[in-house]
């Protein structure tokens, strides 16, 4: 007796269960692709917290200033823009000469607002998609910045002290709580829409954390 084989019918029913099972799959499967960016660019940060450290110790624990005054020229690649083609940035040096990549969130999203130049990401832009909290504009005082200072002055503070963030938590900072401008138009969310971020800390640990509207909440400050 031969085989018999699939009736149209049987075809069309196991590609209709096959596209389903797809369906379902594709939020997970998205989930933890974005999980796994989260993971690699908490490692960036940490990597980065380790340079910073580094620096200190063969700067008499002064955190390093940046060229220009620029807030992402600490660390990177040069960027394509003209204020940030640079390649002398003072944590390469503790990371080795292929180890700028350290530099780039792999969720890099840019940020779609004039003051960063509308760019599709950071990377390109600046050369880092990370930012140093270089000064704490939102307090409306410059002078309270990490750039230059001692490590040691955030010995009480330096576990809620943030550090470096993705760029997105710059624009947060400077533009929402600053300016008043509403999140969505200030800056595009890179890993979540509900605008979670990856952070350095002053004592080198890294967090992925909700960013909320106001100066600070517990567990967390920008002093």
């Amino acid at each position: 007796m031969g085989r018999r084989g699939f009736t149209l019918i049987e075809l069309l029913v196991v590609i209709a269960v096959i596209m389903l099972l797809a369906a379902l799959s594709m939020p997970v499967i998205t989930r933890a692709l974005r999980m796994a960016e989260v993971t690699q660019c908490g490692g960036n940060l940490h990597q980065t917290g380790q340079a910073f450290s580094m620096y200190a110790a063969n700067n008499n624990r002064y955190l390093p200033t940046t060229p220009r005054n620029s807030t992402v020229t600490v660390g990177g690649a040069p960027g394509h823009l003209a204020n940030y083609t640079m390649a002398d940035r003072p944590l390469n040096k503790y990371l080795g000469e292929t180890s700028v990549e350290v530099f780039h969130c792999p969720a890099d999203g840019g940020c779609q607002d004039a003051i960063f130049h509308n760019l599709e990401t950071f990377w390109w832009g600046y050369g880092n998609s990370y930012v140093y909290e270089t000064f704490d504009y939102m307090l409306g005082d410059p002078d309270n910045g990490r750039s230059g200072k001692r490590i040691t002055h955030y010995t009480d503070t330096a576990s809620v002290t943030f550090l470096m963030g993705d760029g997105c938590v710059y624009g947060f900072s400077v533009n929402v709580q600053a300016a008043g401008i509403a999140p969505e138009a200030a800056f595009g969310e890179w890993h979540d829409p509900g605008m979670k971020a990856n952070v350095l800390f002053v004592d080198g640990h890294t967090a992925y954390i909700q960013m909320r509207y106001g100066e600070s909440w517990e567990g967390f400050s920008w002093r």
